[in-house]
């Protein structure tokens, strides 16, 4: 049961929309992904997620998201591969249970009161491991077990557009030096949307804070530290776009269709792995 939410504070009360939503996507007939475990969890919450109902357009867009990273962990980590997950500001993502990666080792990292409560509701294993701690801290890093021939998969999801620019850039300086080779993952914002962000009626019924960081141009982050490299980017309102309902004209609006994207960069060269 999510007992001890309301010890939680700021970004971290975030981690009940999208589980809220992706409890909702799984009772649809044509969901485009299925999560039991987030189902039972809403289920069994004394949580109140009544702000949450009404928003479509919010939940459609973080279905999408969530359904663009689903896709970009597997094509870079396919099923039955062998390799390392690091979920940045996991709240309780359930990636590990819906992914099914028999071989691959998750680590959740979050703050230590978010990771309190991840523990009252699954169950910590080798493969499947739980770290409480600030993401701008760099404590964590050393907790991290990874195989230099195996891949390594950094997942950021609904995380960085909650911290300023020279914080994001210090994190992912900081993640190319520890983890050479390594594909990071993440959302990303138009700037524009930093402003908005303030007057979301979603996020200002739980005091949480605005949004602070927006990209422009994914290249970018290319410039921040020799060897980053952009594999991927993709504008997820166009994939399955059908989800947006009565919302989906939105998405030939340029600031909005490209002002939600999930990037994919290479950090730095690991001879060590293949591709």
């Amino acid at each position: 049961m999510l007992a001890n939410s309301s010890k939680l504070e700021g970004i971290a009360q975030t981690l009940f929309i999208p589980l809220f939503f992706r409890s909702c996507e799984t009772e649809r007939p044509d969901a485009l992904f299925r999560d039991d475990l987030a189902v039972k969890l809403v289920q069994d919450s004394v949580y109140d997620f009544s702000n949450l109902t009404g928003h479509d357009l919010l939940q459609a867009t973080i279905v999408l998201r969530v359904h663009a990273i689903d896709r970009l962990i597997q094509r870079y980590l396919p099923p039955g591969a062998a390799g390392t997950v690091v979920n940045l500001g996991s709240g309780l993502d359930t990636r590990f249970q819906r992914l099914n990666n028999s071989q691959s080792t998750w680590y959740e990292v979050d703050l230590p009161q978010v990771t309190a409560l991840r523990h009252t509701l699954m169950d910590e294993s080798e493969r499947h491991r739980f770290i409480g701690a600030s993401i701008l801290k760099k404590d964590w890093l050393e907790k991290i077990d990874v195989h230099a021939e195996e891949p390594i998969i950094i997942v950021a999801e609904g995380l960085l557009p909650y911290f300023t620019a020279a914080q994001v850039r210090t994190l992912v300086v900081e993640l190319k030096r520890r983890f050479a080779g390594a594909i990071l993952i993440f959302d990303t914002i138009a700037p524009w949307q930093t402003i908005m962000s303030h007057f979301h009626p979603a996020l200002m019924f739980g005091r949480i804070p605005p949004f602070r960081w927006g990209l422009t141009d994914a290249a970018v982050v290319e410039q921040w530290a020799e060897g980053i490299a952009l594999l991927a980017q993709v504008y997820y309102l166009n994939q399955a776009a059908h989800r947006l309902g009565m919302y989906t004209w939105f998405r030939f609006l340029p600031p909005i269709g490209c002002g939600f994207s999930i990037v994919a960069y290479r950090l730095g060269n690991n001879p060590l792995l293949k591709g």
